[in-house]
């Protein structure tokens, strides 16, 4: 699983086919319970995201964590990162705030990166709509570094699962 980086730099741990796992089992057990029965709350979501994280903490925590030699003592969850897949660039998502309006919209004119472009911190698995049927098919980010647009640090985004690595470095860069 580990690797060096094109430049000789620290080792990258690919653990996209593990968060895949996870995110078909979350899918998976959200849509066999929960849409259109009585359990489809926003109260259920709240719960559901519980259900989540103790998921993701009991079975991709701990392999991510000794791969990375780090265990379970260390909060590395923030370590992880979604690099785009393709050199030429992908498709995101960019959120794009407007004064006074605390929906979120995902229009910025932004909407391509390249994985030499941006640091994004994975920070969940994105869907439209919290009640129905759920496929994730993005992950939502948070965008750490955009060297051109320093306006963008600390903005959401999303990116679809299927142009995204899901990558932990072994120094934390």
């Amino acid at each position: 699983m580990p690797e060096a980086s094109e430049s000789g730099g620290p080792a990258i741990h690919d653990f996209t086919e593990l968060l895949g796992a996870n995110r078909e089992a979350v899918r998976h057990l959200w849509n066999s319970l929960v849409p259109g029965t009585d359990l489809a709350t926003f109260d259920s979501v709240d719960r559901f995201a519980r259900i989540d994280k103790l998921l993701f903490d009991a079975a991709v925590a701990p392999i991510i964590g000794d791969t990375i030699g780090l265990g379970t003592d260390v909060q590395w969850y923030d370590r992880l990162r979604i690099v785009p897949s393709a050199k030429d660039g992908v498709p995101i998502r960019i959120e794009n705030p407007r004064k006074e309006d605390r929906n979120h919209y995902w229009d910025h004119p932004i909407n391509r990166v390249r994985p030499d472009q941006v640091q994004l911190k994975f920070i969940s698995y994105f869907d439209w709509w919290d009640l129905g049927m759920r496929d994730y098919q993005y992950y939502k980010v948070e965008i750490l570094r955009f060297p051109e647009h320093h306006e963008l640090k600390g903005r959401h985004a999303l990116v679809e699962v299927g142009h995204a690595l899901v990558v932990v470095a072994a120094d934390g860069s």
